[in-house]
């Protein structure tokens, strides 16, 4: 039997599909301005392998609402939603109140930490996840998540002169690592716009990792989220990529649930 696992985004839906305990590749689709056409199929695709659906949703309740009435209607299993909670599978979350943290940082965290201490790893963890926003989380060598910071992805960033300022064009952060020194600086204002996104995400990471560093041990950065390759290079500190976190963090919360 199989469990389908599914990332509700902001603007896109990742999923897989785990199988004896190992997970297939991830997929993803834009669900922006669509997203019961992409739940409709993938709930179609659910067969009498899949024993389970879990599911990470930060695309608010009718999102869900819409899920469950679909996979009634199929005859899928229920999906079951994750939670933010104070304290999962060893990661003890710093938010006062633990429910208002995103479920996709709490998975990633989870997972992030677990396979930490699976390799005898107990240096703390930084996680980024570069989407539509961009999520930073410290979670130290024994559990503890101290918190962490959410700011506009590059594409957001770039969008927000368009719709505050006058005469600038429409710009999606499309840029590509242009090179080390004045090679950063755009010779049209469309490349300018987008490698000044693309440079503040960054610089925001290397300086908040620089800013932790100054009171625990420079933890280790894990990239993921749909623009981690690209926002990779952009970085002075060096990072990881994973991008199955949230999905890996997901299984662990389900199979570590309450009603079991």
């Amino acid at each position: 039997m199989s469990k389908l696992l599914i990332d509700i985004g902001n603007s896109s839906v990742k999923w897989s599909i785990l199988t004896g305990g190992a997970l297939g590749p991830m997929r993803r689709k834009r669900h922006t301005g669509r997203t019961e056409t992409v739940l409709d199929s993938l709930v179609e695709c659910v067969d009498d392998s899949i024993e389970y659906i879990a599911v990470a949703n930060v695309a608010g309740s009718a999102v869900a609402d819409y899920l469950i009435t679909r996979a009634a209607a199929q005859g899928a299993p229920m999906p079951w939603f994750a939670t933010s909670r104070a304290l999962s599978c060893g990661v003890r979350n710093a938010y006062r109140n633990p429910s208002q943290l995103g479920v996709d940082r709490w998975a990633a965290l989870v997972a992030a930490y677990v396979t930490s201490r699976e390799v005898k790893v107990a240096r703390p963890i930084c996680v980024v996840d570069c989407g539509t926003a961009m999520t930073f989380d410290v979670v130290t060598g024994d559990g503890q998540h101290l918190g962490g910071l959410i700011l506009s992805g590059p594409d957001a960033l770039a969008a927000g002169l368009y719709r505050n300022t006058a005469d600038i064009p429409m710009t999606e952060a499309t840029s590509e690592w242009p090179g080390p020194g004045v090679q950063v600086l755009g010779k049209d204002t469309v490349t300018a716009i987008s490698n000044a996104a693309w440079l503040a995400v960054a610089a925001t990471v290397d300086r908040a990792i620089a800013a932790v560093a100054r009171d625990i041990e420079a933890p280790r950065l894990l990239l993921s989220g749909g623009n981690a390759e690209q926002l990779q290079p952009w970085l002075e500190t060096e990072s990881e990529i994973h991008p199955l976190l949230v999905l890996q963090g997901l299984e662990l919360l389900h199979a570590s649930r309450d009603d079991i």
